[in-house]
């Protein structure tokens, strides 16, 4: 039976940290989330939603700290942090440091941080989290905890709700040795 709860407390922290996978509020929309520590939940994850598992997942975090241990380096980063907190998502090249489950086939890891600080302040506890719309594969993300719970009952360990969410998915962007594209126009706006 799943944990239902309206806030990042504790049970959600201990499950987060022994391997459970949940449903999340972010600054966004609602996200399927797991320790970026814990393959086995990272894969429940990609069964849960039926999603191939060469469509990497974002990671969240708390901190600009948490970077070095995804294998980002402070001097390649700088940039587009700068931005952060926000509702935008950079795709990183990332270096032997990373986890190879969390990497892309082309060596790449996406990462935002979040634009909510219930949000951080837990991802400072946790740890960086990997996350994913709560949906199925092609099937819309839901922007409320019933939503969620309609498409995975009681297939998650939790679930928290804080009431709908109706903002878009984050933007994403690729950096560059010029500066960065835009891969996904969403609810951040960004010029080079």
């Amino acid at each position: 039976m799943s944990y239902y709860t309206k806030s990042f407390d504790e049970k959600v922290l201990a499950s987060i940290s022994n391997g459970g996978v949940g449903i999340i509020p972010t600054d966004t929309i609602y996200g399927l989330s797991a320790s970026v520590h814990n393959q086995q939940a990272i894969n429940r994850i990609f069964e849960l939603k039926q999603r191939p598992e060469d469509r990497t997942l974002i990671v969240l975090i708390g901190s600009l700290d948490q970077l070095e241990e995804l294998g980002i380096s402070g001097e390649d980063s700088q940039t587009l942090v700068s931005h952060w907190p926000a509702p935008l998502t950079v795709v990183f090249q990332v270096n032997e440091a990373c986890p190879k489950y969390l990497v892309a086939p082309d060596g790449t890891l996406a990462v935002r941080m979040p634009n909510y600080s219930a949000l951080t302040e837990f991802l400072q506890m946790s740890g960086p989290i990997v996350s994913t719309s709560a949906n199925l594969r092609h099937q819309i993300p839901a922007v409320s905890y019933q939503e969620a719970q309609a498409y995975f009952d009681d297939q998650l360990d939790f679930y928290i709700d804080v009431g709908s969410l109706s903002t878009k998915p984050s933007t994403v962007v690729r950096q560059t040795s010029h500066g960065f594209n835009v891969l996904r126009q969403g609810d951040y706006n960004i010029s080079n």
